[in-house]
């Protein structure tokens, strides 16, 4: 199993995007690269480990949106063609193939800041965006020992970005109402 770095003061873990022209974040602590999430096309993304993981993101769904996961490389395990995980955005509920469950919130009323928690409500990780630094990322203890840490990290960057993306595109799709109406 692969382990994400230990919590620690002097190097916190920090989404960054490398290139502004490009789509594509890296998981930083310090200044040493631990992952990558590459956006392939449209909404579907990889998500890459240094000697661990490799996990697909993409959404699907029109009326019933969900973002379906998939493990890549030598560790994926299909289990009947299952996904390893589907997550839910009305609900932000991200269910595993083996039926366990975590919860994506916003920590508080008009807040950007995210996080996942276990089913009875017990805080991960959170995510918390900034201007300069990109998106810093903490882990709580209780989150150490999960096998999905590297999912919860990864596919928390995906939704803040594709959050983002799907801001941006309502944005530029009022604006051209406008100008279209005047």
């Amino acid at each position: 199993m692969h382990e994400v770095p230990a919590e620690d003061n002097a190097a916190e873990l920090v989404w960054v995007r490398p290139k502004w022209s490009k789509r594509d974040y890296e998981l930083r602590r310090g200044q040493t690269v631990v992952a990558s999430l590459r956006w392939a096309r449209g909404t579907h993304a990889v998500a890459r480990w240094d000697d661990g993981p490799q996990y697909e993101f993409g959404r699907t769904g029109w009326l019933r949106q969900r973002i379906v996961i998939d493990e890549l490389g030598a560790a994926a395990q299909v289990a009947d063609g299952e996904p390893l995980a589907t997550f839910l955005p009305h609900g932000g509920m991200l269910r595993l193939r083996d039926g366990r469950t975590y919860l994506w919130r916003g920590v508080r009323r008009l807040s950007r800041e995210r996080l996942w928690t276990d089913g009875s409500t017990v805080e991960l990780v959170r995510f918390r965006p900034t201007k300069r630094a990109g998106v810093v990322v903490s882990s709580q203890s209780a989150a150490a020992a999960l096998p999905e840490l590297p999912l919860l990290l990864a596919l928390g960057q995906y939704l803040i970005a594709l959050a983002g993306q799907d801001a941006e595109a309502a944005s530029t799709a009022a604006l051209v109402a406008v100008i279209a109406s005047s």
